[in-house]
């Protein structure tokens, strides 16, 4: 039990989905910083609630998403960003494909009396909650938020999605380089895939390899294939040194940099990703009938 007394400064919250709420109103109300393990509620409402009661106790609290706290990632973000980058050497965006599969022992033996936490709508289970908020992220932090969602699941006996696909559509108003594609993310918890992250460009493709079946988190690699061209140039950092930080080391540096140096600027920056991300989730998970049992 925490108390307002104790030498804790921070608290992380990596329980089930559907108890991050509650542990969430706990630790805030015990006078603890809180840094949120994904997604960081189930539903919109708890977000919100979450965000007041921090503000009203001058406390932070951060969703942990790791991926986009990598130098790699950063790196990606940083040319694409860069307009006069972007056009001398990629040129248009015309699309981009995302894949985060792995698959997941404890959705291959879901039987009746034996579902676990994670497939679990009581818990606020299932792959796009689990998995698919990784590639979300990922395209919301480096596209913007699509002028539209859709997600074709899946739907296990249980009641969640066990995987699918995400498809984005972005118009110059909603993409932040003012162009219009669109982008597909492949997840799932019930088959692995090894396909790569792909950003098609005018001028070429951007090939991404991450770890573990995910080619959005842990990039390892990132390479820039010109059109016509069997050469490829490598966009960030393959050095030992790098790949065996990857993980949770720079999430845990920024985060605590951030509670630290009390970088309310970041916080605001975090709050809009987390917001954007959770609106879309909520969207395509209740347009596909999936009901948690933490939702009003």
């Amino acid at each position: 039990m925490l108390s307002k007394g104790s030498n804790i400064d921070v608290v992380y919250i990596a329980s089930p989905n559907s108890l991050h709420y509650e542990q969430g109103i706990k630790s805030l109300n015990a006078g603890k910083h809180v840094i949120m393990e994904k997604p960081f509620a189930s539903n919109m409402k708890e977000l919100e609630a979450l965000y007041e009661l921090a503000d009203s106790k001058g406390l932070f609290i951060l969703e942990a998403y790791r991926h986009i706290q990598e130098p790699n990632f950063k790196t990606l973000q940083r040319l694409l960003d860069d307009e006069k980058t972007r056009t001398e050497k990629f040129g248009k965006i015309y699309g981009a494909s995302l894949s985060m599969a792995v698959y997941s022992p404890l959705f291959g033996d879901i039987t009746e009396g034996n579902v676990p936490n994670v497939a679990s709508p009581k818990f606020s289970g299932g792959c796009l909650w689990d998995m698919g908020c990784y590639p979300v992220t990922f395209a919301v932090r480096l596209f913007g938020k699509p002028s539209s969602q859709t997600y074709f699941p899946v739907i296990l006996e249980t009641g969640v999605d066990g995987g699918g696909l995400i498809v984005f559509q972005y118009t110059p108003e909603s993409s932040k380089h003012q162009q219009s594609f669109t982008l597909s993310a492949r997840t799932s918890k019930i088959y692995d895939s090894q396909a790569p992250t792909e950003i098609y460009c005018e001028r070429g493709t951007i090939k991404i390899f991450g770890g573990q079946a995910s080619n959005v988190t842990d990039i390892c690699t990132m390479e820039f294939i010109p059109r016509g061209s069997q050469e490829s140039e490598e966009l960030g950092d393959t050095s030992p040194e790098y790949t065996d930080m990857l993980n949770l080391t720079w999430e845990a540096k920024e985060l605590g940099r951030i509670i630290k140096e009390s970088d309310r600027e970041a916080e605001a920056d975090l709050r809009a990703l987390s917001r954007s991300v959770l609106t879309m989730m909520e969207d395509m998970r209740k347009k596909n009938g999936i009901v948690f049992g933490s939702d009003p």
